[in-house]
């Protein structure tokens, strides 16, 4: 279980442990991160605008657009932003779990 659930308001301070399914936006401060598609094994997590600076992702597919970035990650992946890191714990059904805190 999340610990803030499906609360996805508890990550406006940029540290939260969320379920989030697709469409879902993640309030984290700076970075307009949507939930973009979700399989049983995999997120896509999606960035459009925000700072500039350093993206990244381990072990996972990252691709950059001129609309912005995208990431698709399993179980066990590290998406990192500017400012912020996202772990991607376990899948549910309908769900992801992640866990967001500041760098």
């Amino acid at each position: 279980m999340a610990a803030d659930g499906t609360n996805l308001g508890a990550c406006r301070d940029g540290v939260c442990e969320v379920i989030v399914k697709v469409r879902d936006r993640i309030p984290i401060p700076g970075i307009p991160v949507t939930v973009a598609a979700l399989d049983p094994t995999t997120v896509t997590l999606r960035i459009t605008g925000g700072p500039g600076g350093q993206y990244g992702c381990s072990p996972c597919r990252m691709q950059s657009t001129d609309s912005g970035t995208t990431f698709t990650a399993a179980a066990g992946a590290r998406v990192t932003v500017p400012t912020h890191v996202i772990d991607v714990l376990s899948f549910t059904p309908g769900g992801v779990m992640l866990r967001i805190g500041a760098k």
